[in-house]
């Protein structure tokens, strides 16, 4: 998978195809600009978007593999990378 950096800033090519994240769901933001956000197990930070955003609301708090698309790019901070979310699957375990 090919990253590009510039001035700091992590850019996801178009062409980067289906990322797998694993991390936990949280919301983020004032109301009426609320959103869902994925802590990745690596440390990222994801604003999760696309038609499966919406299911992220009852899976707060919890630990998820996403399976999704860039759709946008992180700008600094507040401003998060956009996930296009097309597969949820959730953990029933605990982390090891």
């Amino acid at each position: 998978m090919k990253r590009f950096w510039l001035w700091g800033l992590l850019l996801w090519p178009a062409w980067a195809g289906a990322e797998v994240f694993v991390g936990e769901v949280h919301i983020a933001g004032n109301e009426p600009h609320t959103f869902a956000v994925l802590h990745s197990e690596q440390g990222q930070q994801f604003q999760l978007d696309g038609p499966l955003a919406s299911q992220m609301w009852v899976l707060q708090g919890q630990r998820v593999k996403l399976e999704g698309d860039f759709s946008g790019n992180g700008l600094g901070p507040g401003f998060l990378p956009k996930l296009s979310v097309t597969k949820i699957t959730k953990f029933e375990e605990d982390p090891p």
